[in-house]
């Protein structure tokens, strides 16, 4: 009979094998559920490579961008070949899908034309694209324009009660990089509701399974 010790320590084992990669998509895929909470419609990132067909998983879309304000593909890690990811919305009878920017274009176009005296609603019916790149990238408008040198006045409304459901599932900071406030802002809140913080080791214990 295994003890409890064991299924412990083989459990820990286990824990410790988690990969950087592993943690990494589970992080990603909490910003985009924290993203799609706070500012609705549930974009994902998908893409398939038109020339060997591999469906790369989201983290790695990402990685595969150039840093160039004009190109808008990634690579196929596959077979090396270039192509356009998507960010696509389900619905129950309909999807929205939109072209997936690099955070480099993503600054880019927003540095043009005054951009950061325009609502988020301006925005979106400007360059869909872009506004929904930058979230996923920056998490807030707000941090994509302090990027290139803006303050951008537009504020995330009834955000709490938007992210409370993922207090200490995504750390303080990332948790306030997505509204918009300081990570103390987000700590104290959460200590307020007596929630415990975001650990690497839980994290590993929820991919493990």
């Amino acid at each position: 009979m295994i003890g409890i010790g064991h299924a412990i320590r083989h459990k820990q084992a286990h824990v410790r094998k988690i990969s950087r990669s592993q943690r990494l998509e589970c992080q990603l895929d909490l910003l985009i559920e924290i993203t799609n909470a706070v500012h609705g419609d549930h974009f994902t990132p998908i893409g398939e490579c038109p020339k060997c067909r591999h469906t790369p998983a989201p983290i790695v879309i990402m990685r595969g961008f150039l840093d160039n304000s004009y190109d808008t593909t990634t690579v196929c890690p596959n077979c090396g070949d270039r192509f356009q990811a998507y960010l696509i919305a389900r619905g129950d009878f309909s999807s929205t899908r939109v072209q997936f920017w690099c955070p480099q274009q993503v600054l880019h176009w927003l540095g043009q034309e005054k951009r950061s005296d325009r609502t988020p609603d301006e925005l979106m019916v400007e360059n869909i694209s872009v506004v929904r790149s930058a979230l996923l990238h920056f998490g807030t408008l707000e941090n994509a324009f302090r990027k290139i040198g803006n303050i951008y006045v537009h504020q995330i409304d009834d955000w709490k009660a938007k992210v409370q459901p993922f207090l200490g599932r995504a750390s303080d900071r990332v948790i306030g990089e997505c509204v918009g406030v300081t990570e103390h802002v987000i700590r104290t809140w959460r200590r307020k509701l007596r929630i415990t913080g975001y650990s690497k080791q839980n994290e590993a214990i929820r991919i493990g399974g």
